[in-house]
């Protein structure tokens, strides 16, 4: 029930966090990262608050990955994958995706 993407004001570095997943931990290309950076007009990669946006942004994909248990056959095993990787964060395990994340 929490959707911070629909608030309309908060830090660059949390929306340049969500760009970042994709290749922190699902292994994307970093390109458009940079590109959404430039974008915002300014690095928001060096906001001292970034590394904790990132693992709030984290946390929010690990208990999506929860809520499929048992509901997705795709979804089994990889909360914990996840769960290990969120808590260790030297864990640099790529994850899977799953519908709608």
């Amino acid at each position: 029930m929490i959707d911070f993407d629909l608030a309309g004001t908060g830090p660059a570095a949390w929306d340049l966090a969500s760009v970042a997943m994709r290749v922190h931990r699902f292994g994307g290309d970093p390109d458009p990262v940079r590109d959404f950076a430039d974008a915002y007009g300014g690095d928001g990669l060096h906001d001292p608050s970034f590394g904790r946006l990132l693992s709030i942004r984290e946390l929010l994909y690990c208990s999506f990955a929860l809520s499929l248990v048992g509901s997705d056959p795709g979804a089994e095993g990889e909360p914990l994958i996840r769960l290990r990787a969120w808590l260790d964060h030297a864990d640099r395990s790529r994850w899977h995706p799953l519908p709608s994340s």
